[in-house]
């Protein structure tokens, strides 16, 4: 199962477009693909050591849900 999730979050074929405006697929190292089932959980568990570490600093609020992280 790591070596999926892995496999899931390297080496990855994208694509940009913007404005009508189309860049040839490129390898993306790292990155969370958006709309995946996987994703949000992924993600939660990437940050969650950083949501833990800024509640110990003292004066910084952190608000999660889903794949979206507010400081």
């Amino acid at each position: 199962m790591l070596d999926w999730i892995g496999r899931f979050l390297t080496w990855r074929w994208v694509k940009t477009s913007w404005n009508n405006i189309e860049c040839q697929y490129r390898q993306s190292k790292i990155g969370l693909p958006q709309g995946s089932a996987i994703s949000p959980i992924l993600f939660s568990i990437y940050v969650n050591d950083l949501v833990k570490r800024l509640k110990e600093v003292g004066d910084i609020q952190v608000s999660m849900f889903a794949d979206d992280l507010v400081i």
